[in-house]
């Protein structure tokens, strides 16, 4: 992985001689190198509907439905914003890769823990507020497949807290590159942004029908 030691060096002297100001640019740079680095070896070929609905600025959460672990790098290489995913408590454990996350803003999650959990969510508001962007798979899982699993409503409060705009973001085909055999194999996938949605200002009633509205659109060219 060449977000490795060689790659993080650079990163700590930012840091060390106060130049925070730049490592956003930076990081951008890291990951989406790692990211097409990964589509380019597999090889997968991409084809990407929409990128004109993406919108400019911070504060984005962008939805998605979740095939398999190749929608991660596939996301990062298309999107050119910093972005950040709610992850397990337990890759923090593992360095280098624990070290960019936390500069992409991930946030890790202790299931065990729900009043952590919570303490780990108001981070994650707090960044978005702050102008940054996250990435959440509201399935809760993998659906391994063309299938699309049921949206678990309560992914949205991160957006709904932050008064996030919502980015629809549709994944097909990435479950045959990964999940249909125990290997990564070539293959075409597909990535759609669909059109952005505001949150701010949503009473109680219009927040519950959002969540259908976003699956739907998701739901809608797979």
């Amino acid at each position: 992985m060449i977000l490795s030691m060689p790659m993080v060096l650079p990163l700590y002297l930012l840091r060390i001689f106060g130049r925070k100001e730049s490592e956003p640019r930076f990081v951008l740079w890291a990951t989406q190198s790692w990211a097409r680095f990964v589509l380019r070896i597999t090889p997968a070929e991409v084809m990407v509907h929409g990128i004109e609905h993406l919108p400019e600025g911070g504060n984005l959460v962008f939805v998605a439905n979740h095939q398999s672990a190749y929608d991660i790098p596939l996301i990062m290489a298309v999107v050119p914003k910093n972005l950040g995913f709610v992850a397990k408590k337990e890759l923090t454990y593992i360095p280098f890769i624990s070290t960019w996350m936390r500069a992409m803003k991930c946030v890790f999650i202790d299931r065990s823990s729900p009043r952590r959990a919570m303490k780990v969510l108001d981070k994650a508001v707090d960044n978005l507020k702050a102008g940054h962007c996250m990435v959440i798979f509201p399935e809760g899982t993998r659906s391994r497949g063309p299938r699309m699993g049921e949206f678990h409503h309560g992914s949205f409060k991160l957006a709904f807290r932050a008064e996030s705009t919502i980015v629809p973001v549709t994944i097909k085909d990435t479950y045959k590159m990964r999940e249909l055999e125990d290997r990564i194999r070539p293959g075409s996938v597909e990535l759609f942004i669909h059109p952005p949605v505001p949150t701010a200002g949503l009473a109680v009633e219009e927040r519950r029908a959002l969540g259908k509205k976003v699956a739907e659109r998701i739901a809608s060219v797979l």
